[in-house]
């Protein structure tokens, strides 16, 4: 731990000790965010070396729960003369894949894939 005491260091001691602490702050903050960059990309190329998206989760095992959730978000253009409509909706759906897991990286609560990323988890 380092101690500083500040005692008559004027305005131009006080700025370069703000310098110093802000030095030491992005160093630390840089080589941490390189740590868990480097942690995620491992995770990801260790995720993705033995997975075959063509296979569902479980597979020869037990099946797969599934839950589906759909939410309508909007409703317009409505034709009664032509019978339809527009919709905006948003669809999720959840499930657990055990071939996915990862341990736990700290400083990360989830990871989230890159549209290209996602597309390696189902043929």
């Amino acid at each position: 731990m380092l101690r500083i005491e500040l005692k008559n260091i004027g305005n131009a001691g006080f700025l370069a000790l703000i310098a110093f602490v802000q030095s030491v702050i992005s160093e630390n903050t840089d080589t941490s965010s390189m740590r868990i960059t480097n942690e995620v990309s491992k995770t990801l190329e260790d995720m993705f070396r033995n997975h075959d998206g063509r296979l569902r989760p479980n597979f020869g095992g037990p099946p797969v729960k599934v839950s589906v959730s759909i939410h309508i978000e909007a409703l317009s253009a409505v034709s009664e003369a032509n019978m339809d409509f527009t919709t905006s909706i948003f669809y999720r759906e959840t499930w657990n894949d055990p071939r996915l897991s990862y341990k736990k990286i700290e400083g990360i609560k989830k990871i989230l894939l890159k549209l290209d990323e996602g597309r390696k988890l189902w043929a």
